[in-house]
């Protein structure tokens, strides 16, 4: 969808709760729902896939996470009938989609963070080259990651099988979902598993991404609940509306708990912590050896493509 957070309209006694002054001094108020807003997230998605847009026997070929809409059948003469059918409903209802990144008769597509095709889920290979490109680990943290890999040949093998890394897996049957994190001095780290009827641990989904150099100035709690923040709002389609096991450093969230009064930002992360359902369970440092390699190499490239995005949006309706 074409900025579909803009496609909702505030009612107008509301308005004035999304006032702000610009540095000229004039007062402005949205005229639709800007980003930032605590319920902005389940107000767009409500209406989109649940009360009225995308709803009745749509649901069986199509779905939406928050603005992004994929319509997906395995009998392409049907498949044909179907963009045209959402199309007409968000028309309907006066939402429209940006042409410039939508597909069509696609058999394999990226999507929310995956690249899905008839043979399963796979890392997007635009993620692969921050693990392909890592430099040799220069302290002991890194050097630990890597198990002690002493010759350089070893550590190239050891890039180029996470590189080559084999499907993802997707959510399958009742067994609960488990989000692990980690945060180091400059990175976040996370994955997504869920474990089968063995015990085995499938992963579903993982990511990293740098911090910024404000964010390098946390103290390690912050750093820790900043973490399972991000990868909680990463994963949100995956993880709302269900009960998960967060594996993480219990302590942090306690420390948060207690300090949620010392700052405005601590406040709002243990209220964000509320809205979902999840129960902590203590990782210890050295059984958190993916998401720590992923927190110790982290990308730039989802902080790139956020400031981009942004820098790109028109902007909203305001008054």
């Amino acid at each position: 969808m074409d900025s579909g957070y803009w496609q909702i309209a505030v009612h107008p006694e509301s308005r004035k709760y999304t006032a702000f002054t610009t540095p000229e001094g004039e007062t402005l108020q949205f005229r639709v729902m800007p980003f930032g807003l605590k319920n902005a997230t389940a107000t767009l998605r409500r209406p989109l896939m649940f009360a009225e847009v995308l709803t009745g026997d749509i649901r069986e070929f199509c779905f939406a996470c928050l603005d992004d809409v994929i319509s997906y059948l395995n009998n392409w003469k049907k498949h044909l009938e179907h963009p045209q059918r959402v199309l007409e409903r968000l028309e309907l209802h006066g939402m429209t989609c940006k042409l410039s990144k939508s597909y069509f008769g696609k058999s394999s597509i990226d999507y929310l963070g995956h690249f899905v095709s008839p043979e399963g889920n796979f890392p997007q290979q635009n993620s692969l080259p921050a693990i392909e490109e890592a430099d040799e680990p220069t302290n002991k943290r890194q050097l630990w990651w890597y198990l002690g890999w002493e010759q350089r040949q070893a550590f190239k093998n050891l890039k180029a099988s996470f590189a080559n890394i084999g499907k993802l897996y997707r959510p399958q049957g009742d067994q609960p979902l488990i989000l692990q994190t980690d945060a180091c001095q400059n990175g976040l780290g996370a994955v997504l598993y869920q474990q089968d009827e063995n015990g085995h641990p499938n992963v579903i989904a993982y990511a990293s991404t740098q911090l910024y150099a404000s964010e390098q100035s946390y103290h390690i709690n912050e750093q820790e609940c900043l973490v399972v923040i991000w990868a909680m709002t990463k994963y949100l389609y995956y993880l709302e509306e269900q009960h998960f096991i967060l594996w993480t450093d219990s302590k942090a969230l306690q420390w948060l708990h207690e300090s949620r009064n010392a700052k405005a930002k601590l406040g709002r992360w243990d209220m964000f912590l509320t809205e979902y359902n999840f129960e902590v369970q203590h990782c210890p440092g050295k059984t958190n050896d993916l998401p720590d390699g992923l927190s110790c190499f982290p990308t730039l490239e989802e902080k790139a493509e956020k400031e981009e995005e942004e820098n790109m949006s028109p902007l909203p309706q305001i008054e």
